[in-house]
């Protein structure tokens, strides 16, 4: 199974479970999916993210081989709404003068890079049982 197909069945998964809205929970459970598929060049970037170049940007997490940007969470927008189908999203590492964040992502974010263990702790039940489910069951045999 290749990575689109992978991320396609994530957010299948995800809807199923109503968990296709929640912040950096699709970028790094789909990262994680990859690494433990031996998709080990992938890596999860931090950034912006502007839509159809307003030059309005907002803190965002996405993954980047070295063949592609793949970024789960515009693919999610695109299945809630009908809208984000017909915008063009540009995704920056550069720190623009100004953005828009969600301090509770951020402070996920920081804790996810300092300590993975303790930030699945912290994680509500739901969000760790489907995680588990992910990684042992469902994406087992694949």
């Amino acid at each position: 199974m290749n990575i689109e197909e992978l991320k396609q069945k994530l957010i299948l998964h995800m809807r199923v479970n109503k968990l296709d809205n929640t912040g950096i929970f699709p970028p790094i459970l789909l990262h994680e999916l990859l690494i433990n598929k031996k998709f080990s060049n992938c890596k999860l970037k931090q950034g912006f993210i502007s839509m159809n170049g307003q030059g309005h940007h907002c803190w965002h997490l996405w993954i980047e081989n070295e063949e592609e940007i793949i970024d789960i969470n515009q693919d999610i927008a695109c299945h809630l709404n009908e809208y984000f189908k017909s915008i063009k999203f540009d995704l920056t590492t550069e720190t623009p003068e100004k953005y828009d964040k969600d301090e509770t992502n951020v402070c996920q974010w920081e804790l996810y890079n300092e300590d993975k263990k303790n930030f699945w702790k912290e994680q509500p039940m739901k969000y760790r049982n489907f995680r588990a489910k992910v990684l042992n069951k469902i994406f087992k045999s694949i």
